[in-house]
């Protein structure tokens, strides 16, 4: 690896030298040497601490006709030079590692047996595990401009050094480390935020780039970087990075393989690397609108035959998912993931019947709104449409990823997709499908590749996370409260998701006990990982007194582990019902298993306060057969989805009509509960005239023309 370190880096904006950058990148570079990395590390910087040891990074001193004078430049050198390489021997003596200077000029890639004998040495010098050091002998350098030759071996810059320096040794990686964190398609706005890097330059496409202004120090620029680096990979050079030296890890996240600065490799590797995410978002938002040009029909075939495909290749989905249980079982994947994992028949069948069922829902698309005249030649409609480009994120459970792709069709959505590592397996066997599935039956107008991704490295998640609102309109996170958590704090995207299922079951005083007992076990053994499965049974005191004793017999029997509160072991004190049971830990807890917390209440707004304080927002059930406590329950209980006498596990899309769902949202805006193919929509206004002249404001303002807002039912 050779990593070059620009002047902007290792000084700082006075000209002093930036010893804690300097320090960073040592620490970074004994890490590869400890691994077995060969490293090269070219430095500018001499320049700065030869000012800094004269006592002119005085802005005095930095006047053009200083700056420009060669004289004065070559002296700086000449001072500067023991004084830089002395600060890496003492910071690479700290790790124990060896380093080396060595002063090149052009005459050393110019002449065949100097070349020669300057590999030699580098080769030589790592052989015994040291670091070199390089850097141009600027005390005797005579040239003062750029120059070219066909192979462009005339060295003017570091950045041309190290490309230089990486053909001869044909090393694998360069990185240049500069003061920008790449190659730009959009500057960062006053040098902060809001600019867009290239992940991946591809020479043979068209690609706009946005070079700044140069550097305050060094010779070269951003063009300069880009020649070179393509020059390198066109010689034998595995990849070149261009990346920020001012980020404290970053030659570490780039052998890490995250997505860190702009990646140049030859025309053959290009075709081996997944598209970069920003890529990715910009063709499935291309194609999401070459699917919103199809008829209703049109759309409607897509999913019947998505729905035909997947019923044909069950077996082929179930081995695939097989394979994924045996490496989750291997890596001891916890009970409540390994549930989700699990797909078997009876979950495929529900799944593709979902897809049919959305195939033949009505078209959401230019659903009407609201119409209105606004005056007798003004017609204003407000109608549904898509939302443009979803990021749907979810673990564990593959059956997830066929319902989504079908909400984001009918819907005409583009969709990226990242499901958990653990079901890589099943959900590469339906993303293949799928996607075959929807070129083959548009003609291949819409490439179902792209209209819909399957991200599959955590890197690309980073990535794309870091993406601004133009790519990705909408976040979807489904998974644990940590993980939906993670995803709002590391985005600036919209994010739709529910934080927790803290659902209840409340037994009211008035509740049938045989209706209560086949709620409550249904509530909570059904599917008890799923996140509307009951994680807290409230009870009414009264309803306690008689029938505790039989609601504990029963969760005991389908082998629920019981939790109970301080308060209601106390309530049960006399009948000792309750005294066998730990105490529990948390209202709080998503169980996720088959677990319960147990509490009793006073009366239903006890129940209620409960809910509201310790809730999630999610789902909440009473059982009673008194219709005021119904009533108040209903309307009192501030969660997305509050039921009566029903199970919590009818929290669901497919459940509730829907086909499937994307997710279920705790939000309060835009969509909350289960998100079908409602949620995935937006709306946009359209303004229609009638006049032959045209409609202008000034006609309202000067009374010509009055405002007669009439509601109108729509003919659209």
């Amino acid at each position: 690896v050779l990593i070059k370190v620009g002047t902007s880096v290792v000084t700082h904006t006075d000209g002093r030298i930036a010893l804690p950058r300097i320090a960073f990148i040592v620490e970074q570079v004994q890490r590869l040497v400890c691994r077995g990395v060969e490293v090269i590390l070219i430095s500018s910087g001499s320049v700065g601490v030869g000012k800094q040891k004269l006592g002119h990074t005085d802005p005095a001193f930095a006047s053009k006709q200083y700056e420009q004078n060669h004289i004065f430049m070559r002296s700086y050198a000449a001072t500067g030079q023991s004084g830089l390489m002395g600060i890496y021997e003492y910071m690479f003596s700290y790790y124990g590692v060896k380093c080396a200077q060595v002063l090149v000029t052009d005459e050393d890639f110019h002449f065949a047996e100097r070349r020669k004998n300057l590999k030699s040495t580098l080769n030589t010098l790592l052989s015994y595990k040291v670091v070199p050091v390089l850097n141009e002998n600027d005390v005797i350098s005579t040239r003062k401009e750029a120059l070219r030759d066909n192979e462009m071996k005339i060295l003017w810059d570091n950045d041309s050094l190290a490309c230089l320096v990486g053909i001869e040794l044909k090393v694998d990686l360069i990185l240049l480390l500069t003061d920008v964190d790449g190659l730009y398609k959009r500057l960062p706005i006053n040098g902060h935020g809001g600019g867009e890097v290239i992940d991946i330059y591809n020479p043979t496409q068209e690609q706009d780039i946005v070079i700044g202004a140069k550097s305050r120090v060094g010779r070269g620029g951003m063009e300069e970087k880009k020649k070179n680096a393509l020059n390198a990979v066109a010689h034998g050079v595995k990849a070149v990075v261009i990346a920020s030296g001012k980020k404290q890890y970053s030659i570490d996240a780039v052998i890490n393989g995250e997505s860190v600065g702009t990646l140049f490799v030859d025309k053959k590797s290009l075709t081996k690397i997944q598209q970069n995410p920003s890529e990715i978002a910009v063709n499935a938002r291309m194609e999401s609108r070459k699917l919103q040009q199809l008829s209703t029909s049109q759309r409607t075939q897509i999913l019947l035959e998505i729905s035909d495909c997947l019923k044909q290749n069950v077996q082929s989905i179930l081995d695939a998912n097989k394979l994924d249980l045996e490496n989750a079982q291997k890596t001891n994947l916890n009970k409540q993931l390994l549930n989700r994992l699990k797909l078997d028949a009876k979950k495929l069948k529900v799944v593709i019947t979902g897809i049919a069922q959305i195939a033949r829902y009505e078209e959401p698309i230019g659903h009407v709104v609201r119409d209105m005249d606004l005056s007798s030649t003004l017609n204003l409609k407000q109608i549904t449409c898509p939302i443009g480009v979803l990021l749907v994120i979810f673990e564990s459970r593959p059956d997830v990823l066929p319902q989504v792709i079908a909400l984001s069709i009918k819907s005409g959505n583009g969709l990226l997709l990242k499901g958990g590592s653990e079901a890589l397996h099943t959900n590469k066997m339906l993303y293949k499908l799928i996607a075959a599935s929807i070129s083959k039956t548009t003609g291949n107008k819409i490439n179902g590749k792209k209209i819909i991704s399957l991200i599959e490295t955590r890197k690309d998640i980073k990535s794309l996370l870091s993406l601004d609102g133009d790519k990705i309109d909408l976040i979807i996170p489904r998974g644990s409260m940590q993980f939906v958590q993670y995803i709002q704090e590391n985005t600036s995207i919209p994010v739709l998701g529910h934080s927790s299922g803290l659902c209840h079951t409340y037994i009211d005083e008035y509740a049938d006990l045989q209706k209560a007992v086949k709620i409550l076990v249904d509530a909570k053994t059904n599917y008890p990982s799923a996140c509307n499965a009951t994680e807290t049974l409230l009870v009414h005191q009264r309803f306690a007194e008689k029938y505790l004793a039989k609601i504990v017999q029963v969760l005991q029997e389908h082998n629920v582990e019981i939790f109970v509160s301080e308060n209601a072991k106390h309530r049960c004190k006399n009948s000792g019902i309750l005294d066998k049971f730990p105490i529990c830990k948390s209202f709080r807890e998503e169980f996720g298993d088959l677990e319960i917390n147990v509490e009793i209440v006073d009366d239903i707004l006890g129940a209620v306060n409960h809910i509201n304080k310790y809730g999630s927002g999610h789902t909440d059930s009473i059982v009673t057969e008194n219709a005021e406590h119904q009533r108040l329950f209903l309307n009192l209980v501030d969660s997305a989805c509050v039921f009566s006498n029903a199970s919590t596990r009818f929290a669901d899309g497919y459940r509730f009509g829907l086909g499937a769902e994307v997710g279920i949202s705790t939000n309060r805006i835009h969509a909350r509960g289960p998100v079908g193919i409602r949620g995935l929509l937006t709306t946009k206004w359209l303004l229609r005239s009638v006049d032959k002249q045209g409609d202008a404001v000034a006609d309202y303002q000067s009374g010509k023309k009055k405002y007669i807002f009439k509601s109108i039912k729509s003919k659209m």
